[in-house]
């Protein structure tokens, strides 16, 4: 396809049996089709559009909820998910061929924006600022597993970074889900991958004006020595206020209330064990069991999937709700159950909800099991 082509690609309507919910889906001729990794918000400000990848074709696309359209803009990145990232002013930022592109989705002009630094040597996951003026990502090269960066779009060239080697636990993974605060450009957090239930010190926080690094999100252990708060999938509001990650429903043993949690952007600061009463912590919802969430742009609705809902797949095929959940109020609510495949990446649902709260979208899978994306309208959840 030329850039900027349109095709018509009609969705699929689907009405939930349980909530009575309507939502729809869609692939792109059959194939392949990934929407960003929940990190990375791919809806425009009015909530009507979104951005999907084919991964054999290393594309991009813009689907038109309203037209049932496609518009071809060019090459990306497109493996496990699409490397791509939406920011609040309708910028689309994106990775090809260790290239940062820019799209003004209100132009369509596409630009290279600036070449990965050589100590870059792969992106495939994009944050971006709110201003567009600095982004990082899954980082590898020097200290790869240790280290992490960030880019200055406007020089090309790292002007932050922090180093953390957790080898002190055994079952560590390294330094992971590197994400740069879209409103406070000094923060930068990350996380202490492995086993969430052997991992006591899971999410960071490097400020990188002043230097200071520190666990933002103090963990209470258990009485078997095991972690009492799993947690993980990590991800900022729009304005950068606060992280908004999950409490994993592991076990029985759960220290606390499981599901989706928030804290302000500094964390647990200063703080120790004994201090958690002054924890800004929210715990937002225990009444769906969450593993990964999104909040709307006003930081009032949580959106997530669930991990099974009916136990082992059968034919490979897993089933995920996706729910809802007020950060102000008692109100949690299962929008729809879906089909999903294979039970890893791409195929994880992934939920990502739109800046105004309209719209939500998620990976999913057809009745023959190609992998699309599914959404749904929920502004009169969010709209109240």
């Amino acid at each position: 396809m030329n850039y900027g082509e349109i095709k018509n690609c009609p969705k699929t309507t689907i009405t939930d049996e349980n909530s009575g919910r309507v939502y729809h889906y869609i692939n792109v001729d059959g194939k392949l089709t990934l929407k960003p990794y929940v990190t990375e918000q791919c809806w425009n400000s009015t909530g009507d559009k979104f951005i999907v990848g084919v991964s054999e074709e290393e594309s991009i696309y813009e689907y038109d909820t309203v037209k049932e359209q496609l518009k071809y803009l060019g090459k990306c990145r497109s493996d496990a998910a699409l490397t791509a990232i939406v920011t609040p002013d309708d910028m689309i930022y994106l990775v090809y061929d260790r290239g940062i592109y820019r799209i003004n989705w209100n132009t369509y002009e596409r630009e290279l924006v600036t070449m990965l630094p050589d100590e870059v040597k792969d992106m495939s996951v994009i944050q971006v600022t709110n201003d567009g003026k600095y982004a990082t990502g899954y980082y590898s090269g020097v200290d790869e597993g240790k280290r992490f960066v960030r880019i200055n779009l406007e020089t090309g060239k790292i002007d932050g970074e922090g180093y953390k080697d957790f080898s002190y636990n055994p079952n560590t993974q390294g330094v992971g889900h590197p994400l740069i605060n879209p409103g406070y450009p000094e923060l930068m957090f990350f996380c202490h991958e492995g086993r969430t239930q052997v991992i006591p010190d899971r999410l960071w926080l490097k400020n990188l004006e002043t230097d200071e690094m520190y666990n933002m999100f103090l963990q209470r252990e258990r009485e078997d020595g095991l972690t009492g708060e799993c947690s993980g999938h990590e991800v900022w509001g729009m304005n950068g206020e606060y992280m908004y990650f999950v409490k994993y429903n592991v076990d029985q043993n759960t220290v606390g209330i499981r599901g989706a949690v928030r804290i302000k952007k500094e964390g647990d600061k200063g703080l120790t064990l004994d201090d958690l009463s002054q924890s800004s912590r929210e715990y937002i919802s225990n009444k769906f069991p969450f593993w990964h969430c999104y909040p709307t742009g006003d930081d009032r609705w949580v959106v997530g999937d669930s991990w099974i809902t009916d136990g082992e797949p059968e034919e490979n095929v897993w089933h995920h709700d996706i729910g809802i959940a007020s950060t102000e109020k008692d109100d949690t609510r299962v929008l729809a159950s879906v089909r999903g495949y294979g039970g890893s990446h791409p195929y994880h649902p992934h939920p990502v909800v739109s800046f105004n709260g309209k719209s939500v979208n998620w990976q999913m899978v057809d009745d023959n099991n190609v992998d699309g994306v599914g959404w749904m309208d929920i502004s009169d959840i969010t709209s109240k």
